[in-house]
């Protein structure tokens, strides 16, 4: 995964960090500080 801001490569525990925010999960970069927000829910 990438970020959509600054199109670094997004590795957990490097350079990002991801938090569980009911019903989303957060993806947050580390070097520009955009957060992405995921569902949790499953697809279909």
């Amino acid at each position: 995964m990438f970020c959509k801001k600054c199109g670094a490569f997004l590795k957990k525990g490097k350079n990002c960090e991801h938090t569980e925010q009911k019903p989303f999960l957060v993806i947050k970069c580390l070097e520009c500080g955009f957060e992405r927000k995921t569902s949790l829910k499953p697809k279909k």
